[in-house]
């Protein structure tokens, strides 16, 4: 039996899509949106009887070029993320020029499709612009920069796709394994509060839309270092870090875990407007952490929690697909039941649409991939086939 090793912090993820120069307001003068013609399919119609938000990472170029891809996306999923649309290198390619392009083609095609829409995501230490990325701000003006990009973005969708979107990741990824706050730009310039004005700056912008805090907690999920040999090829060097495994559930015995709910507490208490936590759920190991165990803080603190970036990766080459497939199966089944089970959480979405798009490969040189429900031609794997009663029993 193999364990599928997940590949994570210093291996760099590719940009998708380019950044154009224009900086449209959006929603008036949307590109025209490719045909498709895809009635729902079985997996979305229990997800949608049971309430629940089955989803996908969907991003714009093969929403224009592929049609498979727009059938798989429109006809499985009733809920789609921005995987790489709304990241603020795309939207904001140079200071003061927004480019909504892609983005409003993904909202219109969730219109289109009866679907709904979580944004994703304001405030990231990652896929930044190098104008920022690489500028000198003081704490002011980078508090007054972000401010001024969060009221934009969501003014933007609150004038021209209120109707679909569903929820927002507004902070991702503040903290390291070990509990401490990441190094970013954000927290450098502007110190421990910059979560705090980022949800305030959001409710600001769009008072009632419920807010997220995004973060990875899966560290079966064992996080590698890598670097490339000299002759080329990907070389993995030692682990480091720890976070939740099948057998480490208890959120306070976890460092990253236990920062991120001291957070959220102090954030409720000072009557921050946050309303839920977004585990990924990047889960590359034989079995998934025990959500609801890592989640009980949760609901009592009068928040929700969404599985928002669910995949289980399997390693690429000559070897036993169908093992790595049974178990990526009990992954997704397991994930998913813990969600359905909880009254917190009704929200579960798979980063990518089918496996022909996974950011895997990329991230880990090619070494991992098939990491979701559906295959690269689009057909159900077996956790598409693992999900579908749990669907339909919770529709009962």
């Amino acid at each position: 039996m193999r364990t599928v090793v997940r590949l994570l912090g210093a291996l760099a993820l590719a940009l998708l899509g380019a950044c154009g120069s224009s900086a449209p307001d959006g929603g008036d003068n949307a590109e025209p949106l490719p045909h498709t013609d895809a009635p729902p399919a079985p997996l979305r119609l229990a997800a949608d009887r049971a309430g629940l938000r089955w989803g996908a990472a969907v991003s714009a170029q093969p929403l224009r070029e592929d049609a498979d891809y727009r059938a798989l996306a429109a006809g499985q999923f009733n809920t789609l993320t921005t995987e790489n649309a709304l990241k603020f290198s795309v939207v904001q390619p140079a200071p003061g020029v927004y480019d909504f392009r892609d983005a409003d083609l993904i909202a219109a095609f969730a219109r289109a499709h009866g679907q709904k829409l979580r944004g994703h995501v304001l405030v990231w230490h990652n896929q930044l612009p190098d104008w920022l990325a690489s500028g000198t701000f003081t704490r002011d003006e980078l508090i007054a920069l972000m401010r001024d990009y969060i009221h934009t973005v969501l003014g933007h969708f609150r004038r021209h796709h209120a109707d679909v979107v569903l929820e927002w990741d507004v902070v991702n990824e503040a903290f390291e394994a070990d509990g401490s706050r990441r190094p970013s730009i954000w927290q450098r310039v502007i110190g421990d509060d910059y979560v705090e004005l980022a949800f305030r700056f959001a409710h600001e912008a769009w008072p009632g839309l419920p807010l997220y805090y995004n973060d990875f907690e899966e560290n079966t999920f064992v996080i590698l270092e890598s670097k490339i040999a000299l002759d080329g090829s990907p070389q993995l060097t030692r682990p480091s870090g720890i976070g939740a495994t099948p057998l480490l559930s208890d959120c306070g015995l976890i460092p990253k875990c236990a920062a991120i709910r001291d957070l959220a507490t102090t954030l409720v208490a000072a009557g921050v407007p946050i309303h839920g936590i977004g585990w990924q759920a990047h889960i590359a190991s034989v079995a998934a952490p025990d959500y609801q165990k890592l989640s009980e803080w949760i609901e009592p603190l009068g928040l929700r929690w969404a599985l928002t970036e669910l995949d289980a990766p399997c390693p690429l080459g000559p070897l036993d697909d169908a093992t790595c497939h049974a178990l990526q199966a009990q992954t997704f089944a397991s994930a998913a039941r813990d969600c359905i089970e909880s009254p917190a959480c009704d929200t579960v979405i798979q980063w990518g649409v089918h496996d022909g798009y996974t950011w895997w490969p990329g991230l880990s040189f090619g070494l991992f991939g098939e990491a979701l429900a559906f295959d690269a031609d689009g057909q159900p794997k077996p956790a598409a086939a693992a999900l579908l009663p749990l669907f339909e029993a919770a529709a009962r």
